[in-house]
């Protein structure tokens, strides 16, 4: 034998290539929970080398996915990919590979070492009560704690306060019943007085979408005011700019005239009027200062604010 045939060598390989499996959508990692019409990346990285020709094919089925036998894009020796478009239907997605071969031959393992299925999910949160722990009508510096009820935890839920200055997208917390919470402080929101709807959306992790769920709420940060006409000898009528209410038993002595005492006060009830009666006003023609002390006395418009 020849010293040139001792240096003769070659390798057997009889391992047939096996291959894990990742996700990705739009050029990021995917949780691999997607909906019908997401493009879904599919990656295959080779536990070897791979023949280029023929490529590794990728074929998709269950949970109404049906891709069969697709030629994979190589990305290097040990990477291949293929962009998969979703369908419907919802369940667990099963990924298999076929054809490809090592440099030897070997044909590749089917099921992957990884990854080998992913999650189809075409159905959409569902909303099912929003609350908040008020009137619905709230006034400066109030916290409000509102609590929305989803049929699932795992949601990412939002209410919208731009309406109201707020964030569009304020994080509502998943309280692991199927619950989800938020508390807001009025003094954070710009808006002075209006009503308008606060909206709560959300979305799951495959980016299915509730169907919105809305509270009517009214924001008034604007304290009352009133105008005193004299109606006669000893009665004042106080008219306000907005319907109030006293709360308090006794309002005489909330209120104070000029040049005479306050014997009475009539409840508004929920009105714009109020008569004050008094004693020791000199003369019949002259409206008398009138001057309310919120210490004494609690009357508020609907929101709260107090009487000034």
């Amino acid at each position: 034998m020849t010293p040139e045939n001792l240096n003769n060598a070659f390798h057997i390989d009889n391992t047939d290539p096996t291959a894990a499996i990742t996700y990705e959508e739009g050029g990021e990692a995917s949780d691999g929970i997607v909906k019908q019409g997401d493009v879904l990346r599919v990656i295959a990285t080779f536990s070897e080398d791979m023949a280029s020709s023929p490529a590794p094919q990728l074929s998709i089925t269950d949970a109404g996915q049906t891709l069969s036998s697709q030629d994979m894009t190589m990305t290097s020796a040990t990477e291949y990919y293929y962009d998969y478009t979703v369908l419907g239907d919802n369940g667990t997605a099963t990924v298999s590979l076929d054809t490809g071969a090592d440099l030897a031959g070997n044909i590749v393992t089917s099921v992957p070492t990884s990854g080998s299925s992913f999650t189809v999910d075409n159905t959409p949160p569902l909303i099912n009560d929003v609350t908040d722990d008020g009137d619905q009508i709230y006034r400066n510096n109030e916290i409000v704690g509102i609590t929305a009820l989803l049929d699932a935890v795992g949601y990412t839920v939002t209410v919208d306060l731009s309406p109201f200055g707020g964030s569009s997208t304020a994080a509502m917390s998943d309280q692991g019943d199927n619950s989800y919470t938020l508390s807001v402080n009025t003094g954070t929101l710009p808006t002075e007085a209006l009503t308008e709807d606060v909206v709560v959306r959300a979305t799951d992790p495959a980016g299915n979408n509730a169907f919105n769920f809305s509270l009517m709420w009214t924001l008034d940060k604007t304290n009352p005011s009133f105008s005193a006409s004299r109606t006669g000898v000893n009665t004042i009528t106080l008219t306000f700019n907005e319907e109030v209410d006293a709360n308090a038993a006794d309002e005489t002595t909330a209120w104070t005239v000029s040049g005479g005492t306050v014997t009475n006060v009539t409840d508004p009830g929920i009105s714009t009027t109020m008569v004050i009666t008094t004693t020791g006003i000199s003369g019949t023609d002259e409206t008398p200062t009138v001057t309310y002390n919120s210490a004494n006395g609690t009357v508020q418009d609907m929101a709260g604010n107090e009487v000034q």
